[in-house]
């Protein structure tokens, strides 16, 4: 029986092999109704010590799929997107800032409902 790790980590793969991009993965407390695949996502803050600042990102913080499984437990919300684009290394450890990150999957992990561009 697969995991539902082992289901996002297999979709981010076929995710940059189907768009030849970089991938990464996030997390979410919103539904996974708020999410459209294909849709661009809005750029994320900036956060020092736990506290949001008024400083845009220059893309989506995500996590890279090598440190999703050591890290996904860090992160609230049932919602997991695989998202697609142009991107650099952010400030923590594993963390990729996609540039006009593209939803490629959204995963809602507690019914196991996945959507795939």
């Amino acid at each position: 029986m697969t995991t539902i790790n082992e289901t996002i980590l297999a979709l981010a793969a076929e995710a940059r092999e189907a768009t030849g991009t970089m991938v990464g993965i996030r997390k979410s407390t919103r539904s996974a109704d708020y999410y459209s695949v294909g849709e661009t996502l809005s750029r994320s803050y900036r956060w020092v010590d736990g506290e949001r600042t008024d400083q845009l990102l220059d893309g989506v913080s995500t996590v890279e799929q090598g440190y999703w499984a050591r890290v996904e437990g860090d992160y609230a919300g049932d919602t997991v997107l695989v998202v697609t684009g142009q991107a650099e290394y952010g400030e923590d450890v594993g963390e990729l800032v996609i540039k006009d990150a593209c939803v490629y999957a959204v995963i809602d992990t507690k019914s196991g409902s996945i959507n795939v561009l």
